[in-house]
């Protein structure tokens, strides 16, 4: 994560845009760094009796987790053709894009947390 830099004579629209891109960038970041602890998850379950329900759970979400990494890589590349926006429907149209991967992302890491919880539940609070 890298501070953004805002100077004295940017637009809003510009602040806006470098805000949500450093957002962006920070899912990103996130999501790989779920990648790998989910990795580490699967490594552990391996090794434990009756985990099949959760081996699967979690092969799933590892393969959500990577088709949303795509999807916010290329999410990201797109964003930056919002600089050229000069319509309010056209901004309009990235604010709702930005909002509606900020849900999908935040619905993908409470999965994420949920099945923690529930590997942490079943196996370290015994």
């Amino acid at each position: 994560m890298s501070d953004i830099k805002i100077y004295p004579n940017d637009s809003e629209k510009s602040i806006i845009i470098k805000k949500d891109r450093q957002e962006v960038a920070d899912w990103g970041l996130h999501l790989e760094s779920i990648n790998e602890t989910l990795a580490a998850l699967m490594s552990f379950l391996k090794k434990q009796p009756n985990s099949a329900s959760l081996k699967e759970q979690i092969v799933s979400i590892r393969r959500d987790n990577t088709l949303l990494l795509t999807k916010i890589y290329t999410y990201s590349n797109a964003l930056q053709k919002s600089m050229e926006c000069d319509t309010v429907s056209c901004d309009n149209f990235y604010h709702y894009l930005h909002e509606k991967n900020r849900k999908i992302y935040r619905g993908h890491v409470q999965q994420v947390r949920s099945i923690k919880n529930e590997l942490y539940n079943r196996y370290i609070r015994k």
